[in-house]
């Protein structure tokens, strides 16, 4: 459907509404970011903090989230499968080599 002016908004950011990364800029004190150089130490020094932090949980948080980007993240791995008797697989096989049926998956 086309935009209809006139028509009330429905989602995303209310006006006068900041940006997450805007928020976060303002508190890091920083304008604009050009390159991820002019950034990091910033906030290389902002996680030693964290994590030097004397309450406990601010730097289990912190742990936690620098965590992320320090070791890798594991996949779960699906390990189901079917189990079926030998005498069933034996039975298939057989049939299968005399033609009188397909195997079922």
């Amino acid at each position: 459907m086309a935009f209809q002016k006139g028509k009330k908004k429905t989602g995303g950011i209310q006006k006068g509404q900041k940006h997450k990364k805007t928020i976060l800029k303002e508190t890091l004190g920083i304008e604009k970011i050009n390159k991820i150089d002019e950034f990091s130490p910033r906030l290389i020094d902002n996680w030693i903090e964290f994590i030097n932090a004397e309450d406990t949980t601010i730097r289990l948080l912190a742990t936690k989230e620098l965590s992320k980007y320090v070791f890798a993240t594991k996949k779960q791995i699906d390990t189901s499968f079917n189990v079926r008797r030998l005498e069933d697989i034996i039975n298939e096989h057989q049939d299968l080599l005399s033609g009188n049926k397909m195997i079922e998956g």
